[in-house]
């Protein structure tokens, strides 16, 4: 799939035994030693052991193909070692050219000492291998002993390999199998791999089967495979093998460290997707909060500048409307239109009044009125008293007695509700550890949920009193104004 596209001419991380992938560490090298010596040497039993994947087989295969041409010995490979002592002898009679007879197994072995003898002088020797000796019932280890005994006066007639994992040492060490024990004469074992050798054992394979010089995997994706695989060249293999398919789907040369995470990840079945899911999910929240903590401070501007279209009329307009509303209710409000000045000043810059006032309902719980062009008079017009759009014939809220008048050093405008009154303590911003109850008595000298909720009104974002951020804007009414606020202390209430 991935060889061109790597530039490789075969698949350098296949799992089976492949001798020509050999990667001889220190103890394959003991293990592979061992295994020539004690058959050349006819010591009999010898026990190879290591655990799953670190290349037993392969370094058995490498030695059978090495000697497969060789006349002088005959290679008995057992790989199916969950047997009886009578199949196995068996199968050691059939690849002999013995006749078997099963019910005298005496017998039996008293020819296959013959024929052992036979091939002993003409300089020929036999070999049993069973790999996978941890799966041999103990029943047949035992009988197998008996097979050392077929000897001469200097070396054994038959040589039997046992490889197997470390729980055939466990075996071995049974009290019944002490004598079998005893009469294994050479014993190796295969050892994970370290960091170096893991590393070394990848860029081998790489080696066999590449066409370039050019890197395969990046230097961290490499580490990242060995670290995961703990030194078993089998699980390499799996790993690296993975990040190929992956690095061609994705059309990376070399592979990367991204995507041999991924392959680890579905290699130990973790859930990665759903993780990464999650963890982008909460940056995202994480950044939008942070921009509108930042932002925040400054949105006063939008609200106080009359050249912008979201005015602090028409936005204080659609408070939703509370069981106590700021305006007094009657029962036939006055039709006469309560304006409202063009912005709400701010102490972060200069006061802007270059907008136009706006004609609105006087009926602050109304939504948006369109604007009726006839309706509208110039800002200075207004000032100078000169109201000849307005209609005259209504009577205001507060000239019929609807609203309490403000007091005498009120700041508010006439005909303007006290909440837009100007004055520069109108905005504060929230410091550090600070409250709405707090800012509330800090502005009025006191505090009462009245005042409280009046305060919230004036400020729809705040959702929790006791909740509010470091740099927040808050608006408050004009403290000469507390007396239009029902139960906010004024002595008219």
């Amino acid at each position: 799939m991935y060889l061109d596209f790597y530039q490789m001419a075969q698949e350098p991380f296949h799992i089976t035994p492949d001798p020509r992938y050999l990667f001889l560490s220190p103890s394959h090298k003991e293990a592979l030693a061992s295994i020539i010596y004690g058959i050349e040497k006819r010591k009999g039993f010898i026990s190879i052991i290591g655990e799953v994947g670190v290349g037993k087989t392969t370094i058995l295969r490498s030695y059978l193909e090495d000697r497969a041409n060789q006349a002088r010995q005959k290679t008995i490979y057992i790989f199916n070692t969950k047997t009886s002592f009578e199949s196995l002898l068996k199968t050691i009679c059939i690849e002999l050219d013995i006749h078997f007879d099963a019910d005298d197994v005496s017998e039996t072995v008293n020819k296959l000492y013959k024929t052992l003898i036979n091939e002993y002088t003409h300089e020929r020797n036999v070999v049993l291998i069973l790999d996978e000796a941890q799966n041999v019932p103990v029943e047949t280890l035992e009988h197998l002993r008996m097979l050392s005994n077929l000897e001469t006066s200097t070396d054994k007639l038959i040589q039997v390999v046992l490889i197997g994992q470390p729980e055939l040492q466990s075996i071995l060490d049974r009290t019944d199998l002490r004598q079998l024990k005893q009469r294994i004469a050479i014993k190796s074992c295969i050892f994970p791999l370290n960091r170096q050798e893991s590393i070394a054992y990848i860029r081998h394979r790489l080696e066999k089967v590449s066409k370039t010089d050019d890197p395969v995997f990046t230097d961290k994706a490499m580490k990242l495979i060995v670290d995961e695989a703990n030194g078993i060249p089998r699980i390499i293999n799996i790993l690296c093998d993975n990040a190929l398919i992956a690095g061609f789907g994705y059309q990376k040369r070399p592979v990367t460290t991204s995507i041999v995470k991924e392959v680890i990840a579905d290699y130990a079945g973790k859930k990665r997707s759903l993780s990464f899911k999650w963890w982008s999910a909460t940056a995202s929240l994480a950044l939008l909060f942070s921009a509108i903590t930042l932002i925040y401070p400054y949105c006063g501007r939008f609200l106080s500048s009359g050249k912008d279209s979201y005015r602090a009329d028409i936005v204080f307009n659609h408070l939703p409307a509370p069981a106590d509303s700021l305006t007094p209710l009657h029962e036939n409000p006055a039709p006469g239109p309560i304006s409202a000045p063009s912005s709400v000043p701010v102490v972060t810059g200069p006061e802007d009044t270059s907008g136009d006032q706006t004609e609105t309902s006087g009926n602050t719980r109304d939504p948006i009125q369109k604007e009726d062009p006839a309706a509208a008079a110039p800002a200075a017009d207004q000032k100078a008293g000169q109201d000849n759009t307005l209609d005259h014939s209504a009577q205001s809220p507060e000239e019929k007695g609807d609203l309490p008048r403000a007091n005498e050093n009120s700041t508010a405008v006439e005909g303007t509700h006290p909440l837009f009154a100007k004055s520069e303590d109108t905005i504060r911003f929230v410091q550090k550890g600070e409250n709405v109850s707090r800012i509330i008595r800090d502005r009025y000298g006191f505090s009462d949920a009245r005042l409280i909720d009046a305060v919230k009104r004036c400020n729809p974002h705040i959702r929790d009193i006791n909740i509010i951020l470091a740099g927040e804007r808050i608006l408050l009414p004009p403290s000469d104004s507390m007396e239009c606020f029902p139960g906010s202390g004024s002595e008219d209430n």
